[in-house]
C-alpha cells in the first residue's frame, strides 16, 4: 500500500535526525527541499536546511531558511540564536544584539543568549551593559563559570581587583578541578603583589594540569618576583623542555641566569628569546628590546665588548623616534635647548 504524505513526512523527519547527526549537510538540503514540497509548513525542514547552509557557509541562504521557519510559526529560541550567529559571522554586531535580545524576549532564562549578549557588548566597549548581563546570569545561575570568568576579566580591565578576585574565589569553590581558574586567581593576587599566595595557587594549578607549559611559566615568573632565582631556573627549564620555542620563557630564563651570574647561559637563553627575529627587522617589541638588553649585558660580563656594543646600538636605533618625539614635545613647551639636544640625538642615530 503506498505511503501517505504524512507517513513520508514522518520517515523524512527521522532521516533528518540521522543526517544532521552525521553532518551530511548536502544530503540534508536535498531531503529538506523534498520535505518542503510535501509539506510547505513543515518548520523542521526549513530549520534543518538553515543549519546545513550555515555549516556550508552560505549565510544568505541560511538566513532565508530560518526566516521561513519563523514565518510558519517556529517558536524555538535556538532558531533566533542561529540568526544572531549569522549576523556575528558577518561582523554585524548590532544585528547580532537585536536577535539575541529577541531570543531573551522569547526565553528570559536563556543563559546562552544572555552570555553571548554580554560578550558582544564587551566587544563593542559597552562594559556597564555587559556587567549588568553577567551579574544577572550569576544571580540566577551562580554556578555558571564562564560568566564569572568573563566578569572577572571585565573587572580586571578596569582595575577593580577586589571584585575580580571575589568572582574567581567563588569560581574555584564551584569548580575545584579547573587548573585555569586557580591560575587566573593566582594572576590577580600577583597583580596585587601577594606573591606567596599566588605561588600556592599556581602550584595547585600545576597539580591539576601537570603538562601545561603555562603553569611552569607562572611559577617561574612568580619566583622571579620573589627573588628565588634557583626555583625560577628549575621551573622555567621545565617550561622550556615542554615548549622550546616560547620566547617569553626564554626571556625570563635569561634574566634568572643573569641574576645568578651564569652569563654563558644568559647569552644562550637571550638568543633563544630573539630566535624569530634576532635583529628585530620585522617588528620592535618590548620583549625583544628587553631580551636584547639581557644579551648585551651577558656579552659585557663575558668580555665580548663588540657584541655588547652592537646590542645596545641596535636598541638605540629602534628607539630613535622617541628622541625626536620628546624633542617635539619640549619644543612646543618652548623648552628649546632641551628640545635641540633630543633632536640632535635622533639625527645622530638615524642620519
Amino acid at each position: 500500500m503506498p505511503q501517505t504524505n504524512e507517513e513520508k513526512t514522518g520517515d523524512l523527519i527521522d532521516l533528518f535526525g540521522q543526517l544532521l547527526k552525521n553532518k551530511e549537510w548536502q544530503k540534508t538540503l536535498i531531503i529538506g527541499e523534498y520535505l518542503a514540497t510535501l509539506d510547505p509548513e513543515e518548520i523542521l525542514a526549513y530549520r534543518a536546511m538553515g543549519i546545513s547552509s550555515l555549516e556550508l557557509h552560505d549565510l544568505e541562504q541560511s538566513e532565508k531558511y530560518f526566516h521561513q521557519a519563523l514565518e510558519w510559526g517556529d517558536d524555538d529560541p535556538e532558531t533566533l540564536l542561529l540568526i544572531a550567529r549569522i549576523h556575528a559571522y558577518r561582523g554585524d554586531l548590532n544585528g547580532e544584539i537585536f536577535w539575541l535580545e529577541k531570543t531573551i524576549e522569547r526565553d528570559p532564562d536563556n543563559i546562552k543568549a544572555a552570555f553571548l549578549l554580554a560578550l558582544t557588548c564587551l566587544t563593542l566597549g559597552e562594559k556597564e551593559r555587559a556587567e549588568e548581563f553577567l551579574k544577572g546570569i550569576i544571580a540566577s545561575h551562580p554556578d555558571h563559570i564562564p560568566s564569572r570568568r568573563a566578569l572577572a576579566d571585565l573587572y580586571l580591565s578596569v582595575q577593580k581587583l577586589d571584585e575580580a578576585e571575589e568572582q574567581l574565589r567563588e569560581a574555584v569553590k564551584i569548580q575545584g578541578d579547573n587548573s585555569q581558574l586557580f591560575a587566573d586567581l593566582g594572576y590577580i593576587l600577583k597583580r596585587r603583589n601577594n606573591f606567596s599566595e599566588a605561588l600556592t595557587l599556581y602550584f595547585h594549578a600545576l597539580e591539576l594540569g601537570p603538562n601545561d607549559v603555562t603553569r611552569y611559566y607562572d611559577i617561574g615568573d612568580t619566583c622571579l618576583a620573589l627573588g628565588d632565582t634557583e626555583r625560577v631556573i628549575l621551573y622555567l627549564r621545565k617550561a622550556d623542555q615542554l615548549d622550546p620555542y616560547n620566547s617569553l620563557v626564554c626571556y625570563n630564563l635569561g634574566r634568572a641566569y643573569f641574576d645568578s651570574g651564569r652569563y654563558d647561559q644568559c647569552e644562550a637563553a637571550s638568543k633563544a628569546a630573539l630566535q624569530y627575529d634576532p635583529e628585530m627587522v620585522y617588528g620592535r617589541t618590548n620583549l625583544g628590546l628587553s631580551a636584547t638588553v639581557n644579551l648585551g649585558l651577558a656579552y659585557l660580563n663575558l668580555g665580548k665588548l663588540k657584541e655588547a656594543e652592537h646590542c645596545f646600538r641596535r636598541n638605540l636605533l629602534l628607539t630613535a623616534s622617541s628622541y625626536f618625539n620628546l624633542g617635539l614635545s619640549l619644543h612646543r613647551q618652548e623648552k628649546y635647548e632641551e628640545a635641540l639636544q633630543n633632536f640632535l640625538l635622533a639625527v645622530e642615530l638615524v642620519p
